[in-house]
């Protein structure tokens, strides 16, 4: 299965696993939570995928690479401790909490989250000394003779065998007693995620024209060679970096991320290429309608590469506006009833506005707080509080301006409205944008197959807000 097949069975299985009855009792026992095992190629998003579904479940994450723990790391230290058995004191040795349980039991510490994931990186590459301890804690939730708490699900990662880094197989008697998945390396999937992460037009074009470049890893090969969806990404951001620094895009850079001359060659002749357009046409121009004739008889003379480049180019551009909606939707589909719980918690309890407004504040920089401890608050949820941080610090100096209650809700309701007409205002530029990127595709190349590549992954234009500005059941 691919990575977004994965994390939504995933989730599903966590669900079932912190499912409680009436009574506030977990419905699936410790003993029947099999641990889930993620099998697929390095740099694939088998980590990802379990950080992800932390952010979007708000349940607490611990992750610990097991190839760089030793047996008494993972354990602890050997102590002798004294016990009373049949009338009689005996030294007993015990191990002291080592670094994994350790990990779990800091991060319920600093977060108050008593429920979360232990992730075990690498699992397979554990040493010899190490592994039986291991299985222990895969099939029975110990480590050390410490139990995992109740509330936490053991999850494991490693590489296929036959990969670079790839540890032990295990047998079918231990997989037997793990839920499995196995990733396999999708574009179409990953190219969604690289729209919303505005990954580099150059990247996404390139492999929309050279596929098997997305993932593939040749052991054979001098040195070993290889390129993974993480180098892909990788190698996007420190494009941008360059390119807004003025320094070159060379082969130096680009095997940095890609382990393969080849590809880092075929690449660099296509990001010419990307510049070349980027800098012969405005893209922005042409989706705001002008140069339209001129750019047009200039696209029907392009190759395929150069049309899907070009295609890829245009997207590129429509993008920043969706994203920049879907970012100030999110913002908004949590201002709005967080305002309106202001305004009925003032009223109830007879306190000014700008107070409650403060107080919410607090208990909103706190939440934040505890979900850095929890490891489960991704960038744009993060970017998400920040923004709501600010609004509410700046809510809160203006009503306190304002004269009573009523007016002080009413400034609420315009600033919502403001909020509101920024987040339509990127949406129909976005919508607008696309629309003639579509039209204009279809006059110069018809059914070649570039407008489908425009159109594709554009349901946050289509969806309704309500559905796009609260993706996850985040609560303050």
């Amino acid at each position: 299965m691919n990575v977004s097949e994965a994390k939504e069975e995933i989730k599903r299985t966590i669900r079932m696993y912190l499912d409680k009855d009436e009574e506030g009792e977990y419905i699936v026992p410790c003993r029947e939570r099999r641990p889930i095992y993620l099998e697929g190629a390095p740099g694939i998003g088998k980590r990802a995928v379990i950080e992800q579904a932390a952010a979007e479940l708000e349940v607490a994450l611990a992750v610990c690479s097991m190839a760089h723990h030793t047996r008494q790391s993972a354990m602890g230290h050997v102590c002798s401790v004294k016990k009373e058995y049949e009338g009689k004191i005996w030294l007993v040795s015990e191990y002291a909490m080592g670094e994994i349980m350790g990990a779990v039991y800091e991060t319920m510490e600093e977060s108050g989250e008593k429920e979360g994931i232990l992730f075990l990186e690498e699992v397979g590459s554990a040493s010899e000394p190490l592994m039986p301890a291991v299985l222990q804690l895969l099939q029975h939730r110990t480590l050390g003779g410490k139990r995992l708490p109740e509330g936490w699900i053991v999850a494991a990662a490693d590489s296929l065998p036959g990969h670079k880094g790839a540890g032990r197989k295990f047998g079918s008697a231990v997989l037997d007693r793990m839920n499995c998945f196995r990733i396999e390396a999708d574009f179409s999937v990953w190219k969604t995620y690289a729209y919303k992460q505005l990954v580099h037009g150059a990247v996404i074009a390139f492999l929309e024209i050279n596929r098997d470049c997305f993932s593939f890893a040749d052991a054979e090969a001098d040195g070993g060679e290889y390129a993974t969806p993480r180098g892909w990404q990788a190698l996007s951001s420190a494009m941008r970096s360059y390119e807004k620094k003025g320094f070159p895009v060379d082969k130096g850079l680009v095997l940095q991320y890609i382990a393969s001359r080849e590809v880092a060659e075929r690449f660099l002749a296509h990001y010419g290429m990307f510049l070349r357009q980027r800098e012969k046409y405005s893209a922005e121009d042409l989706l705001e309608g002008e140069n339209w004739q001129r750019i047009l008889e200039d696209a029907a003379r392009m190759g395929r590469s150069e049309r899907i480049t070009f295609s890829v180019l245009l997207r590129e551009k429509c993008n920043y506006h969706f994203v920049d909606a879907q970012e100030q939707g999110t913002v908004l589909g949590k201002m709005e009833p967080l305002l309106r719980d202001a305004e009925e918690e003032a009223a109830r309890e007879g306190l000014p506005l700008y107070l409650v407004l403060s107080i919410l504040q607090e208990r909103l920089r706190e939440r934040r707080r505890r979900r850095r401890a929890a490891n489960n608050l991704d960038g744009v949820r993060g970017e998400a509080y920040r923004k709501i941080d600010a609004l509410l610090g700046s809510y809160a100096e203006a009503v306190k301006r304002e004269n009573g209650l009523e007016q002080g809700t009413a400034y609420l309701k315009r600033e919502c409205a403001v909020l509101e007409q920024r987040y339509e205002e990127s949406m129909r530029k976005g919508r607008e944008m696309l629309g003639r990127a579509a039209a204009f595709a279809e006059e110069a190349w018809g059914d070649g197959g570039e407008k489908a590549l425009l159109l594709e992954n554009w349901h946050p234009a289509q969806e309704k807000r309500r559905r796009t500005v609260s993706p996850e059941p985040d609560t303050i």
